[in-house]
């Protein structure tokens, strides 16, 4: 077999008066490759006008029979028939099971004692009245992934709703700069969460916890950066990161990130000062009923099915855009609809995870 290269290049440039608006080439002349023989490269260029503007130079490379397809609406609306399905679950238990009982719970102590001979009868999550908002175990742990998440979803947030106002493909690693810009100016929200929830349940070394918060994403996004980036040096890829650059990101974090970082976590202490619990916590840890081993393991793979079921579909053409060379995703209004279903169906399954806990008289909900 005889390998061949085109020897002949033809460029195509459309222009739209000043501007340059696309570039076609047309490869030709092909010529076989022999040891020591001589090979002539040549090209040539035409110009033609286009009616096209700047603006919509982009608009050949996005695939609109395939991201603006119809199943783009199907996946909105099974994401909002199951959001209204869990709303509804969640309504039938605040309405009918629980608003018979929020009276007693907000009873008196001399009310409570004078009516306790007839809470002989409670069953279930009244049970635990008393030690739901018992402290958490691992308080360190249990809040440090609290302002994580609490941090991701803001960050999530509003680099979409950033994208949704401005058309963020047309410029290379836009969309990388803004999400690294508001995750380092949002670092805030996760000391204000972290150091609240801290203060609430009660701990006392805040100092260790603060540093423990604010290096936990970092040292996780660093180490998976790492391996990365050392990967694509390896294989002399163009993606590979500069040093230059990431001690630029390094000198932003220690900029910005400690000192808002600090600054939340010292407004999240001070707005919880006067924070109470609605009811009293026992002095003494309730035992724990036994439960079926399948239990905790089926409620969790449940509680994760649920609103993958309702991302699943829109996921599929963002990981496509993500793994394909020639797919760019530009459709954020629709993912942006479905991370506000998914947030309403993540909190109707947190409600609904949390009672069918509590029903089983197992207080440890926060985990």
């Amino acid at each position: 077999r005889v390998t061949r290269i085109y020897t002949h290049r033809h460029f195509t440039l459309a222009r739209n008066g000043d501007q340059l608006i696309q570039v076609d080439m047309e490869t030709a002349d092909p010529v076989a490759i022999v040891p020591g023989a001589k090979i002539t490269f040549t090209y040539s260029a035409a110009w033609v006008e286009t009616t096209s503007t700047f603006a919509e130079r982009y608009d050949r490379y996005l695939e609109t029979k395939f991201f603006e397809h119809k199943v783009h609406w199907f996946s909105i609306v099974n994401s909002f028939m199951l959001c209204l399905f869990l709303v509804a679950v969640v309504g039938v238990i605040l309405m009918k099971t629980l608003k018979k009982d929020f009276a007693r719970y907000s009873m008196a102590e001399a009310e409570e004692l004078y009516n306790m001979d007839k809470a002989a009868d409670d069953i279930g999550w009244k049970q635990v009245g008393g030690d739901v908002f018992r402290r958490p175990t691992s308080l360190h742990a249990f809040c440090i992934l609290i302002s994580a998440g609490s941090h991701i979803a803001v960050c999530v947030l509003i680099v979409l709703l950033l994208c949704c106002c401005n058309s963020s493909y047309k410029q290379r690693g836009s969309t990388g700069t803004e999400l690294v810009v508001c995750y380092l100016l949002t670092q805030v929200v996760a000391g204000y969460v972290g150091g609240r929830m801290y203060r609430i349940h009660g701990g006392k070394q805040w100092k260790r916890a603060l540093a423990y918060q604010g290096l936990f994403m970092p040292i996780l996004l660093l180490s998976t950066f790492a391996v990365v980036n050392t990967t694509a040096i390896a294989y002399r890829s163009t993606q590979a990161v500069p040093f230059t650059t990431i001690l630029k990101v390094l000198l932003l974090y220690i900029i910005l990130c400690i000192p808002l970082h600090t600054g939340g976590t010292l407004l999240g202490r001070r707005s919880a000062r006067e924070h109470t619990f609605p009811c009293r916590v026992n002095r003494l840890n309730r035992p724990v009923p036994p439960k079926h081993w399948a239990f905790i393991p089926g409620m969790v793979a449940l509680a994760g099915l649920v609103p993958f079921g309702c991302v699943f579909i829109e996921m599929y053409f963002l990981f496509t855009a993500f793994w394909s060379y020639n797919k760019i995703y530009y459709v954020y209004g629709f993912l942006l609809a479905v991370v506000a279903l998914l947030a309403v169906v993540i909190v109707c399954v947190s409600i609904v995870c949390v009672y069918v806990l509590l029903n089983a008289e197992d207080y440890r909900w926060a985990w």
